[in-house]
């Protein structure tokens, strides 16, 4: 049979209407108590069924074709169940035009129900699930899609239409529902799931967007710290109080507050041996941790902060951004390790508030001069958790492999083991992409899949995968949805890891998606020869310091014509606007680093022509940047010090030839 292409949820928008027509006068006269009233169907997609062909002909729940079923949450639940209702019946119709009826309760009938929302009484649930754990089962007429909490049934719900129905959520605008003739969901089917991590969150563009963040199962929502957070119609989302996840002593307490109390900030002389580098970033000191003011003035304000939020469960009280700038006065050093004096402090004012909020972790960061675990000795209450940070890492191999000087992989391992051995709460902020330089591309899609498995076997709890959130040049919807996958479910196989990258770029950029896959591997070919490179490293450059100063190799030009020919390939099957469009943004990277390579060839040492010629693809760079307008490094939203007769990594300022 003649494979058919993947129907697109938008193509529906149009004939909206006219179902709603179709579909009005039946759906409102369904039998039922009053106080089951149905939901209208306004915005239902799914349109009209006579002479539309849908992605799927049929689907059958045991010997019962779907349009019999009628779909019932619990009337005093209606946030997010009366909600989800409507999510599903908009996309059941949607895959097969069959438009059910929403009741508020359960109707008299006894079977050929979908029942959405938790489920009193139901073992499989509420003994054996997790936090977010999904419950899927159909048997004697009745669809259960149930789990934890409040949003274990919303995940239920985009499960079952994302693995039964053949729906894929790629980005907050590109959603496909898989072509097929006949579904059929068998008597006596039961799913049960609970995710590894409990805190699930990633930083991409795509990610920013509350709808896709839920489809996703993020129960994080990037953007936390813009005050951006999973609203009702979702679940609610973890958040933390006052929407600060990390740095939080700048916002506890600062210099311009204190400017007589210099005893309140960190002494950076304390034994006279200070380290290069020690100076805090302006405006962000650290703290005495051993000064009784100090303790005060954070639990005060601490205190305010709990007052204005709603059943806290996760506040950081963490240091701020500096490499060594910790406090080393006499008594501070007195306490042991900066591990040591930060986890006392932190202990002191989760002490002060854990009959209050026995719920409430107070989380510190275990981040460069925090990041080993405590000394033997140093307890760590029940209601204090810890957020290590993998920045001194190689994003060139995993945690596991060999060890390189220059970075310190298994050091990172050895602490998240220890941390795990004595912490209840360990929560990992993980990195994965180059932060210096954005539009590089990045190989570290096989390491991400496999540090994130790590994570789940050594027994992280929460995990965040920092990317960009910024709009991206290179593959950032692709990442968002493969890191959205990976924390979902951290165990995948690789072979359901690459099916679920050649899922995503055969629908984002056409056929050309089997080239670009082609690509992918050749860069990660490329960029692993010996290298090691980390997450500000510059993607290719005239320096070669044991190949710690850049990714590639500017002189493996196989490399390079190899993979310009797979980018004319892929642009040569693009069919639609849409995947041009995607595909020339994407192209940016590329773009780029050819450039930063060919520049001593093409600039440096070539002649005349070769350079006019390198300055105009400079200049042509530059416009399609800002025309796209992605950003090129953390915190810049244009290149910064652009210059056509220099290569385009140092267009940020992070770096010169």
């Amino acid at each position: 049979m003649k494979r058919r292409k993947s129907f697109h949820f938008d193509r529906l928008a149009a004939l909206i209407f006219a179902l709603c027509l179709l579909t009005q006068a039946l759906i409102c006269c369904a039998p039922g108590p009053a106080t089951q009233n149905t939901i209208p169907v306004e915005n239902t997609p799914g349109a009209e069924t006579v002479g539309h062909e849908f992605p799927v002909q049929s689907i059958r729940l045991g010997d019962t074709d779907i349009s019999e079923f009628t779909i019932c949450y619990d009337p005093y639940l209606e946030n997010p169940y009366g909600y989800m209702a409507g999510e599903l019946r908009r996309y059941i119709a949607a895959t097969c035009g069959a438009v059910l009826t929403v009741y508020r309760g359960v109707p008299e009938q006894e079977n050929h129900l979908i029942l959405l929302g938790p489920i009193e009484g139901n073992p499989d649930v509420e003994d054996t699930l997790g936090e977010d754990g999904i419950y899927i089962e159909y048997s004697d007429g009745v669809l259960h899609l149930t789990g934890q909490g409040t949003r274990g049934p919303v995940y239920a719900a985009f499960t079952f239409l994302e693995e039964y129905l053949g729906w894929r959520f790629f980005t907050k605008d590109l959603e496909t529902c898989k072509q097929q003739d006949r579904i059929e969901i068998p008597e006596g089917l039961k799913y049960t799931y609970t995710p590894p991590f409990s805190f699930r969150q990633t930083l991409w563009e795509s990610t920013l967007d509350t709808t896709y963040s839920a489809k996703r199962k993020l129960n994080v929502q990037s953007g936390i710290e813009l005050g951006l957070s999973l609203p009702p119609r979702y679940g609610k989302g973890i958040r933390y109080v006052k929407d600060l996840g990390q740095h939080t002593f700048d916002d506890l307490i600062t210099k311009n507050e204190y400017p007589d109390h210099p005893e309140y900030f960190a002494d950076l002389v304390g034994d006279g041996s200070i380290p290069a580098g020690t100076e805090p970033r302006a405006g962000m000191e650290e703290l005495c941790l051993t000064n009784p003011d100090v303790l005060d003035i954070v639990i005060e304000k601490v205190a305010s902060w709990l007052r204005t939020e709603e059943d806290p469960r996760l506040i950081s009280i963490s240091q701020n951004d500096n490499i060594d700038a910790y406090c080393r006065c006499d008594n501070c050093r007195a306490q042991g390790t900066p591990t040591d004096n930060y986890l006392k402090f932190i202990s002191k004012v989760a002490d002060h508030f854990k009959d209050e909020y026995p719920e409430l972790i107070f989380e510190m960061l275990a981040y460069e001069y925090t990041q080993s675990p405590p000394s033997e000795g140093v307890e760590i209450p029940a209601n204090v958790g810890i957020r290590l940070c993998s920045i001194s890492t190689c994003a060139a191999h995993a945690f596991d492999e060999d060890q390189y000087p220059h970075f310190k992989n298994q050091r990172f391992l050895s602490d998240l083991k220890g941390w795990l051995a004595v912490c209840d709460n360990v929560s990992v902020w993980d990195y994965v992409t180059d932060f210096s330089y954005y539009l590089t591309p990045f190989p570290n899609f096989e390491i991400m899949r496999r540090n994130v498995r790590l994570h789940a076997e050594y027994g992280t709890r929460r995990l965040f995968l920092q990317g960009n959130f910024l709009r991206s040049g290179e593959f950032g919807e692709l990442r968002a949805y493969l890191c959205a996958k990976l924390l979902w479910e951290p165990s995948m196989s690789e072979s359901d890891y690459y099916r679920h990258m050649d899922e995503f770029l055969e629908a984002y950029y056409g056929e050309g998606g089997q080239s670009l896959r082609q690509y992918l591997a050749l860069c990660e070919t490329a960029g692993h020869k010996g290298n090691h490179f980390s997450y500000y490293t510059r993607p290719c450059g005239l320096v070669d310091n044991q190949a710690v100063d850049r990714i590639f190799d500017p002189d493996d030009t196989e490399f390079l014509s190899q993979a310009q020919s797979l980018w004319d390939q892929a642009f040569a099957a693009a069919k639609t606007d849409e995947q041009k469009e995607h595909l020339s943004r994407s192209y940016l990277s590329f773009r780029y680093l050819k450039l930063s390579c060919d520049y001593k060839r093409e600039w440096i040492d070539g002649d005349e022509t070769q350079k006019r010629a390198y300055e105009e693809s400079a200049a042509g760079l530059y416009r399609d940047i800002l025309f796209y307008n992605v950003g090129p490094a953390e915190g810049q939203n244009v290149p910064t010090r652009y210059d056509p007769q220099k290569p385009p990594y140092t267009w940020t300022g992070h770096s010169n030839p």
